[in-house]
């Protein structure tokens, strides 16, 4: 849950962010041609987190365990005394030698390419230095695949098999169900002020579906993109607010679920969460206001939310250690396309009538929430 609250200040810091620069008049030349507008400054600023992380990972070093999966045992027990300095705030000549015993089991599950028996000096590093011999052994493009393949096998294999094509329907559905509400937020509060902006009448409906209708009429008159990109638009600081209140309301409910879920355990707190989401995700379409639209959509995202990250912590526990990468890997990778799926299929289903986009929203995170009742039971995960 952690995770989840970092995320959550990331998205509150997001529209806070929007607000400030996006409705500025902006206009920088360089070089009398290319002209800097505030929305492609807004992109630049939410690049630079993820370069500084890249050049973060530049200095961090290697896990321990694909250390010992290299036979570079001597490097892994080094940077467990490393965590262990930084952790204890201790130096790592004080690291305990009963340390180098659960060290000795770990490298036994992974053991050194050179030699079945693992000689007790792996457990040292000589005279304590930060400087240590990489081992000199190098492995062709081919032998690493042929290395990774064997690694990965016993996925496709029974038991395992059963258990990922379960995992990664899941994922797909549920972020299919998901990303098509919360990647659409956005430019539903942009609608709903633009709705408001022109209907001021309180007699005039504002419900989810006029409002619907309304965007989608006003999509078709945009004539040219050209110039509709490069006019300043005085956007509603409504739009940013609601935004806003999605994310306080996910801070508060991450903050929430780190104490239910030790109540209730992941898998509980997923399938309760998943069957309560669904209810609200159907009921977007019976929304008749947008104080109501914004409620009802900030805790279908942010229920369904706090079920993806309990989900996610979970599914690592149904596999080996030495395949829980690449389940992580894969499950990240079908539930991207269950969110393209959902973005796609989310407007032709809009041209059938209101009411069978939020069908499939509601469908499919009822779908996620039988097959995560259907996982294994904690006992049955080692």
């Amino acid at each position: 849950m952690i995770l989840g609250i970092i995320q959550s200040f990331a998205s509150l810091i997001l529209p806070m962010l929007a607000w400030l620069i996006l409705p500025q008049d902006w206009d920088f030349i360089i070089r009398s041609s290319f002209k800097v507008h505030s929305w492609q400054i807004f992109l630049f600023i939410c690049g630079l987190p993820s370069l500084l992380s890249g050049v973060i990972f530049i200095v961090l070093p290697e896990s321990p365990k694909f250390l010992m999966s290299q036979g570079r045992n001597t490097e892994a027990l080094f940077v467990f005394q490393q965590i262990y300095a930084v952790n204890r705030r201790q130096s790592r000549d004080s690291y305990p030698v009963e340390k180098k015993n659960t060290i000795r089991q770990l490298i036994e599950e992974v053991p050194s390419r050179d030699s079945i028996h693992i000689p007790s000096a792996i457990f040292t590093v000589e005279g304590k230095s930060s400087k240590l011999n990489k081992s000199q052994k190098t492995t062709s493009f081919k032998q690493s695949l042929h290395d990774g393949w064997l690694q990965m096998r016993p996925m496709f294999h029974k038991p395992l098999l059963s258990r990922s094509l379960h995992v990664y329907l899941m994922l797909f559905a549920l972020l299919l169900g998901l990303n098509s509400i919360r990647l659409w937020l956005p430019q539903l509060f942009a609608s709903i002020s633009k709705y408001e902006a022109l209907h001021t009448d309180p007699s005039d409906s504002t419900d989810l579906c006029t409002i619907l209708e309304f965007s989608v009429n006003k999509t078709q008159d945009v004539q040219s993109y050209t110039s509709d990109c490069s006019a300043y638009k005085n956007i509603s600081m409504d739009m940013y607010l609601n935004n806003i209140i999605v994310a306080v309301i996910g801070l508060l409910g991450y903050f929430c679920a780190m104490f239910i879920i030790r109540v209730l355990g992941p898998k509980r707190l997923a399938n309760y969460s998943l069957v309560v989401a669904a209810l609200f995700g159907i009921g977007l379409y019976w929304s008749t206001d947008s104080l109501a639209t914004l409620i009802i959509s900030a805790l279908f995202v942010n229920i369904s939310s706090i079920a993806t990250t309990s989900l996610n912590g979970l599914i690592l526990t149904l596999f080996p250690t030495t395949l829980r990468t690449s389940v992580a890997s894969l499950s990240m990778m079908f539930g991207r396309l269950g969110s393209l799926s959902g973005n796609l299929l989310f407007p032709i289903f809009m041209e059938y009538g209101c009411l069978p986009p939020f069908l499939m929203v509601s469908s499919m995170t009822i779908f996620a929430s039988i097959l995560s009742w259907l996982l294994p039971k904690e006992t049955e995960f080692t």
